[in-house]
């Protein structure tokens, strides 16, 4: 995946230009790192450690995947 791809896809810059990481790059990490992220995957979230994925995440990768099969 090239630099381009992987922005949008795991990252993203916001107005005051910080990097965002995004729901996909939490997911390939695997588990919480605590520090409170915008787009934590995880429950409980912001707790350091958490590997359980919240439902509605579960739920939109779901429908992600039958879009994508259409």
């Amino acid at each position: 995946m090239s630099g381009q791809e992987a922005e949008g896809t795991y990252y993203r810059f916001n107005e005051q230009g910080y990097m965002v990481m995004l729901e996909p790059y939490h997911l390939m990490r695997g588990y919480c790192c605590g520090c409170e992220c915008a787009h934590c995957p995880y429950e409980p979230q912001y707790e350091k450690g958490s590997r359980q994925i919240r439902d509605e995440v579960k739920q939109a990768f779901a429908d992600f995947l039958d879009r994508r099969q259409q």
